[in-house]
């Protein structure tokens, strides 16, 4: 067995080796940008919006009744369907959202989000879940009723 010679301090150069590790998350980031709570699935459902990172997550408060889940086993899987709040939808958005409101239409019965991102891009967005249906290029139930950009020639003026 060979026994590394220190030099002034140091080991010798041929027994040292480097190692460097490669670490990734296994998750998308968590944190919570902001966030509305609206009927923005149906009408009767309690909705809330949540902007995180570069996506959307819609949860859904649904009752969970005492005895629904008592003396069942249940895996992390079924885990979303038992738990109060679960996640019902993501969809993902280009860019990072700053800011996030909810608003209703009197001939609507669902709530219209208005986002706008850090680029200043914006976007009124609400639920449609025929949209997914009749559209292949977009896989989500998320109808884009207005999007633009707050650097046109338009609103340099504005505030002069």
């Amino acid at each position: 067995m060979q026994t590394p010679v220190k030099t002034s301090g140091s080991v010798d150069k041929s027994i040292r080796k480097e190692v460097s590790h490669y670490v990734v998350t296994s998750h998308p980031p968590g944190g919570v940008l902001c966030s509305v709570k609206c009927n923005f699935m149906s009408p009767d459902s309690q909705d809330v919006v949540i902007a995180k990172s570069r996506r959307l997550e819609i949860r859904q408060f649904k009752e969970v009744e005492e005895g629904d889940n008592q003396g069942m086993e249940h895996d992390a899987e079924q885990e979303q369907f038992l738990s109060p709040f679960p996640i019902v939808l993501t969809v993902p958005i280009n860019g990072s959202v700053n800011m996030m409101r909810a608003f209703h239409i009197p001939t609507h019965p669902l709530a219209f989000i208005f986002l706008l991102t850090d680029d200043d891009q914006y976007a009124v967005i609400s639920y449609d879940p025929t949209n997914a249906a009749s559209d292949p290029n977009n896989p989500y139930p998320i109808r884009t009723h207005l999007s633009d950009s707050l650097q046109g020639e338009a609103w340099n003026v504005l505030g002069k």
